[in-house]
């Protein structure tokens, strides 16, 4: 048996927990290292080899394949759209033959692009053993540098990580976020940053290697071919059903719906399905009853014969719920909590939430944020920071250049794309969905590479707004009466990709029904760095 460690502080709270915040602390996550974790007697144990340990959250799907010194473990679930009804053990199985015929972990990466879900693969090729995740990184990983700890640990949260080193809050970092939360209460992480100096994060389309500890981008990995506008929307609706098929052989999905034109495709990517469907809508900050979001998903709903459901929530939460959500993610956003939390009162437990997110990765997000003189201008740290809200702060200026300079072979793929889709999707969006793992599983159609590459292979001028076209006819294909209602009418937040509309309107309206965010007050250690 493998020796262990012990977390300390967090996991002497869960053992003087009531049962719901022992089931819920930590919900879906896990820590990887050479040694499992004492101190959680109800988490999984699962070896990966003779130098990785997996401790795992009970609610976090496991599978695992091996032969021969070769294997793949998943972590979440995995779903192929050629065969919606494949399990993960069958996935694992064609995934593990693979390596048994020769393939090596970049082999086993080309062949995951065409997989939905939400997912971590460690994969020993029997030369390498290679950790990465689903497209957009809606599983989370984070590491240990090792140019800092003598050890490699792997988490879904890098203050699972600090507990265990009992490692402290960097003073540039909190710095950084504090003065980004007073412009953005819905701040996030620049790069494959953390809170913490000796802890980064596995940004999508990175590869972790076990045994060195570095991380290495592998796509793009050539140009994006040139796809029609024609093509394209002959070949989507069909990559969309399989997935929405998947989902719906695999469990019971609930669906997030708006005012908007992401969540309206994800529905017509389920019309085959809408006899089973649950849709959704959130009232939360500021929201009314007459809201967009909520009467025009209501409208629409009841014209198609399914039914609406719309969760409220608090003003503010609970003392109870507010500790156990605070102490479940590290950098926890408050403003989110008093969502998680209708979520936890009125959200059915049994249900997956599909969400529409990813999406807008393919929808030119950032690039017509800019003035029309600044779009074609050199992409620079500054410019990053400024369109993501986040000052001139040297913290964020110094990751963004890091990630910029490693993302300096982008063949025909435009970076502020790829910023899209490796920082905002995959530090601001996903960080959001382990916030609510506490009380829901996610599954995003759109995150799937095969997809996604699809999409942006299209020109432009289909892609781009305020038309968005590609999108439209996605949904005019496959549900063409979804469009006679409105998407996102004038008068609320946009979704469109405006970064006026999406980051800023809605901030100094969270702050009055939230107040100011503090979190970094529960961080005392930063005062002695």
């Amino acid at each position: 048996m493998s020796p262990s460690t012990t977390i300390t502080t967090s996991i002497k709270n869960r053992r003087s927990s009531n049962g719901k915040a022992e089931r819920l602390l930590f919900r879906r996550q896990f820590i990887m290292g050479r040694r499992f974790v004492d101190g959680m007697p109800s988490w999984q144990r699962v070896t990966v080899d003779d130098e990785r340990c997996l401790t795992v959250h009970p609610d976090l799907p496991v599978c695992q394949e091996r032969s021969g010194g070769k294997g793949v473990t998943l972590l979440g679930y995995l779903i192929d759209p050629g065969r919606p009804s494949a399990t993960d053990a069958d996935i694992l199985r064609g995934l593990l033959s693979v390596l048994c015929n020769g393939g090596a972990c970049d082999t086993l990466r080309q062949r995951t692009a065409a997989y939905g879900g939400r997912w971590i693969l460690i994969v020993s090729d029997g030369a390498a053993v290679q950790l990465f995740t689903d497209p957009a990184g809606f599983r989370q990983v984070f590491y240990t540098d090792v140019r800092w700890t003598d050890e490699l640990w792997c988490a879904s949260q890098p203050g699972l990580i600090a507990d265990i080193l009992g490692l402290q809050a960097d003073r540039e970092a909190m710095d950084f976020i504090v003065s980004f939360e007073k412009r953005d209460c819905q701040f996030w992480w620049p790069g494959d940053s953390s809170p913490y100096r000796e802890v980064r994060h596995l940004l999508p389309n990175h590869a972790l290697d076990l045994s060195t500890g570095s991380a290495e981008r592998y796509w793009p990995d050539g140009p994006l071919p040139a796809v029609s506008f024609a093509a394209a929307v002959e070949r989507l609706p069909s990559m969309l059903k399989g997935l929405m098929g998947g989902a719906f052989s695999r469990f019971d999905p609930a669906l997030s719906m708006t005012a908007g034109r992401d969540t309206r495709l994800v529905l017509a990517a389920s019309r085959a399905f809408r006899d089973r469907l649950f849709c959704f809508s959130m009232k939360y900050w500021d929201m009314t009853e007459e809201s967009p979001d909520i009467t025009i998903p209501s409208r629409l709903l009841s014209r198609m014969g399914i039914g609406h459901t719309v969760i409220p929530c608090p003003s503010s939460m609970d003392r109870q719920f507010e500790r156990l959500y605070n102490k479940n993610v590290a950098t926890a956003r408050e403003v989110y909590g008093v969502i998680a939390q209708g979520l936890d009162r009125h959200y059915p437990k049994d249900r997956v939430c599909v969400k529409g997110n990813a999406v807008g990765i393919a929808k030119c997000f950032y690039k017509y944020a800019l003035p029309e003189a600044e779009r074609t201008r050199e992409v620079t740290p500054g410019l990053l920071a400024r369109l993501a809200n986040m000052g001139d702060h040297p913290f964020a200026i110094r990751h963004l250049d890091r990630w910029l300079s490693g993302a300096d072979l982008l063949y025909n793929v435009e970076v502020l794309d790829l910023f899209k889709w490796e920082n905002r999707e995959g530090n601001w969006q996903a960080m959001s969905q382990l916030e609510w793992d506490i009380v829901q599983e996610v599954f995003v159609p759109f995150n799937c590479r095969d997809l996604l590459v699809t999409m942006l292979s299209v020109d432009e001028q289909y892609r781009r707004p305020p038309s968005y076209a590609l999108n439209q006819a996605l949904i005019a294909s496959l549900w063409p009466e979804l469009l006679d209602d409105p998407i996102n009418p004038r008068g609320i937040k946009s979704r469109s990709g405006c970064l006026k509309d999406t980051m800023k309107s809605a901030v100094e309206r969270v702050r009055v029904k939230a107040g100011e965010c503090q979190w970094w007050k529960r961080l005392p250690d930063i005062q002695e760095r």
